[in-house]
């Protein structure tokens, strides 16, 4: 998490960031992003994730307005 200290300037607080992240350097990830990241994957193949993809082919269906029974879902 980035550390801000308050600077007082003309009787107005403001925070300033003590360490400014720039890209490509690394930066200082929110906590809650590194914890869904170490989450444990899902595999392709699970029940929960043919459940996923049949749910998202329902409601891709319905936007299209097709009955046709393959379909591709392509990232």
């Amino acid at each position: 998490m980035l550390e801000s200290t308050t600077v007082r300037e003309t009787s107005v607080e403001t925070s300033v960031l003590q360490r400014l992240p720039v890209v490509p350097d690394p930066i200082n990830a929110d906590p809650r992003v590194l914890t869904a990241m170490s989450a444990q994957l899902i595999r392709p193949y699970d029940t929960m994730m043919t459940a996923y993809k049949t749910e998202t082919e329902e409601l891709h269906s319905g936007v299209f307005r097709t009955a046709n029974q393959a379909m591709l879902l392509v990232d």
